[in-house]
């Protein structure tokens, strides 16, 4: 299947040649993990993602690849074409940032604060890779049981932008409950979705979140709080794959299995007391 495909699109063997193991896995009802085929091909998850796709369709083959990671693109895009829109259109902007707007006095401000920090192009790459990592997190977590693709999206990216907003070297206060509200109600907007759906999945991976800064090293010293993880989002998820790598690998199959299907956080951050030096 690769070489058929490497002659029919010609270079970028390697984003295409990671896209056939993918494909071939799914055709052959293999679990795999496409961030962890990104990672190692050294490549874009959304690179290989559309990749993939495109095998499909020029093969002719009824698979289709719907890893919920591949979403974390098309929901980011979604937002900054609202938030583009209303750079350009003032009542288009007045109606979104009506429709966004918190209802407490301190969380009046926000909007304008989220269309202007968003209106700038370079956060787009970097919310899209926060958000797929995110998104990762909740389904090792299990936090994806149960919840739509969509929904589990949106309140990755929602994180994702709680935390860049929050780490701004403008930004000396940190964002309110009732403030937030206000990026829930934004992530929700372009993507058919609720600001309560969003926001009951925003709480879960929060939690999680929160259990799994257990795993931080230089964050022992200060309070495990939603405001805490909002601020060392990228740590925590560093430092708990390392973790569940560590762990992971010191099972055996049938316990591994287990883990899998439970894949609680509580379970790595207990068992991570048994590294030798983590």
């Amino acid at each position: 299947m690769a070489e058929h495909c490497v002659r029919a699109f010609g270079s970028f063997v390697t984003e295409r040649a990671s896209a056939c193991v993918y494909v071939a896995a799914l055709e052959a009802s293999r679990q795999v993990n496409l961030v962890d085929l990104a990672r190692v091909a050294r490549r874009s998850v959304f690179a290989i993602g559309r990749e993939a796709k495109r095998v499909v369709r020029v093969l002719g083959l009824r698979t289709e690849p719907l890893d919920p990671v591949l979403r974390a693109e098309t929901t980011v895009n979604r937002v900054f074409g609202y938030v583009h829109k209303a750079q350009a259109d003032t009542v288009f902007k007045a109606q979104v940032m009506e429709l966004i707007a918190g209802t407490t006095q301190n969380a009046r401000c926000v909007p304008e604060r989220l269309i202007e920090y968003l209106s700038d192009a370079s956060t787009r790459p970097k919310l899209i890779a926060l958000t797929a990592r995110l998104v990762e997190f909740s389904r090792s977590c299990a936090l994806s049981a149960g919840v739509s693709a969509n929904t589990l999206t949106c309140a990755a990216i929602a994180i994702a932008i709680e935390h860049y907003m929050a780490s701004c070297p403008d930004n000396t206060k940190v964002l309110r409950r009732s403030q937030r509200v206000c990026i829930y109600k934004l992530a929700a907007l372009p993507n058919g979705t609720s600001q309560q759906s969003v926001a009951r999945h925003v709480s879960q991976v929060h939690r999680a979140l929160v259990e799994a800064s257990k795993t931080v090293p230089w964050l022992s010293d200060i309070k495990k709080n939603v405001d805490a993880v909002v601020d060392h989002v990228e740590d925590v998820l560093f430092c708990y794959q390392q973790a569940q790598a560590w762990v992971f690998s010191t099972q055996t199959e049938c316990e591994d299995a287990e883990q899998s299907a439970t894949s609680q956080v509580t379970k790595v951050v207990s068992e991570l007391s048994k590294a030798p030096a983590f």
